[in-house]
């Protein structure tokens, strides 16, 4: 398994040098880039990507994905025609940096629409799986909180409907208690298709609800048939009750070794949840 780290949410108060000055001092040698932050504009200028790769490359720090998407399986027909147009602009700039992947939830509708929805984001694959493998690019999906796909195993399985090599899905550990609860048979469930890995803990939601979400550190989805917050954390590994533990053995079990991304965005210090989440994560792979 390789180690990269998502950048954006945690160093969008850096200039794009500072940030990749103080993850290159951390230890990362990778970015998941967040397409549309602080630091990556995907309208800018061919040239002005490339710059971004220059500045990477200085310290040290290769490119493994953007963190991009859109409203891909939007029901209104202009909304998603300019989402797919979005997104192969996401592939080209993927391309631009080097790096060989786009990583993106699920979304564009709710699960009230659950079947509109699943036949939208199908249409939008069928439009962006050529750019995706003429471009040489992966793309990652998750089924996502608030979106219309908030379960694990049917995001599995509108990916192995889909059924192209270029697509795959993206396991998120934070997301565990909202999307399933056993992360084990979640990944397990997601073998055939896994392609990307996001690291960071969480509670389970009725203890985010009564302790973590008056305090404003949830971050909230939901649909609207949940009358309750469906509320998650983004910690460091270890500091929540995610058993990372069991998914590092299972990635290991099914032979996984591909990115995980390390995305502790809910602190106020980032070069300290970034320094502790590596430790963490390589403490997990050697024991593993």
């Amino acid at each position: 398994m390789k180690i990269c780290l998502g950048e954006g949410f945690q160093f969008g108060q850096y200039t794009f040098e500072d940030a990749m000055d103080a993850i290159s001092k951390v230890g990362y040698g990778h970015v998941e880039l967040l397409n549309g932050g602080a630091h990556l504009d995907p309208n800018a200028p061919d040239d002005h990507i490339k710059e971004k790769a220059k500045v990477m490359d200085h310290y040290g720090i290769k490119p493994a994905a953007v963190l991009g998407g859109g409203p891909l399986a939007s029901l209104d027909s202009e909304t998603r025609r300019q989402a797919v147009k979005g997104f192969n602009r996401q592939i080209v700039v993927a391309r631009l940096l080097g790096c060989d992947y786009i990583t993106s939830e699920m979304n564009g509708g709710t699960s009230l629409q659950l079947n509109d929805c699943i036949d939208a984001f199908k249409a939008s694959m069928r439009e962006v799986a050529p750019v995706l493998e003429g471009e040489g690019v992966q793309a990652s999906f998750e089924a996502h909180p608030g979106d219309f796909v908030e379960d694990n195993n049917l995001g599995v399985d509108i990916i192995k409907e889909i059924g192209h090599k270029s697509i795959g899905y993206l396991y998120c550990g934070p997301h565990t208690f909202i999307l399933g609860e056993d992360p084990a048979a979640m990944i397990e469930y997601a073998a055939d298709v896994l392609n990307w890995v996001h690291i960071a803990d969480t509670y389970r939601e009725e203890r985010i609800i009564i302790s973590f979400a008056p305090m404003g550190y949830a971050t909230v989805g939901g649909t609207p048939e949940f009358k309750d917050t469906r509320g998650h954390l983004h910690l460091v590994p270890g500091d929540g009750e995610v058993d990372f533990a069991s998914i590092f053995r299972t990635l290991k079990k099914i032979g996984y070794d591909g990115f995980v991304s390390a995305i502790p965005f809910d602190s106020i210090t980032p070069v300290e949840a970034v320094t502790q989440s590596l430790k963490m994560i390589q403490k997990y792979i050697s024991e593993s």
